[in-house]
C-alpha cells in the first residue's frame, strides 16, 4: 500500500477546514490565546487559566512588568509607535486555489 500524495492530504486538510464553523475557529484561538486583546480584557477566555488558575496572575505580573519596562524604554526614546490591535478575521472559505502544490498523483 502506497501512502497518499501530499496534495491528496492538503485536499483532505483543506476539506475539513471547510467543515469547521468559523465561530469555532474563533472561539478556540482566544481559547489558546492566539487572537485574545493584550489588554487582558480575554484572559478569561484562555482555557488553560481554568485548570491553573494561578498562571492568570502570572501573566498579569508578567504584563506589568513589560508595561513597567515599556515606559522606562519610552521615556529614552523620541519617536512614537502606533499599534493597531483589531479581532477582524477575514477567511475565504470558499476559496479552492491550491495551484501551488503538486496535483500529480502519480508521485
Amino acid at each position: 500500500m502506497r501512502p497518499p500524495t501530499f496534495s491528496c492530504i492538503v485536499r483532505w486538510v483543506t476539506e475539513a477546514w471547510k467543515e469547521i464553523p468559523i465561530e469555532q475557529i474563533m472561539t478556540s484561538f482566544k481559547q489558546c490565546a492566539i487572537t485574545t486583546s493584550v489588554d487582558g480584557k480575554e484572559d478569561h477566555l484562555i482555557e488553560i487559566f481554568k485548570k491553573c488558575p494561578e498562571g492568570i496572575n502570572q501573566l498579569r505580573d508578567s504584563r506589568n512588568i513589560e508595561e513597567s519596562l515599556q515606559c522606562v524604554s519610552d521615556e529614552d526614546s523620541d519617536e512614537e509607535e502606533d499599534i493597531h490591535v483589531t479581532d477582524d478575521i477575514n477567511i475565504d472559505w470558499d476559496s479552492s486555489d491550491v495551484s501551488w502544490c503538486d496535483t500529480d498523483e502519480s508521485n
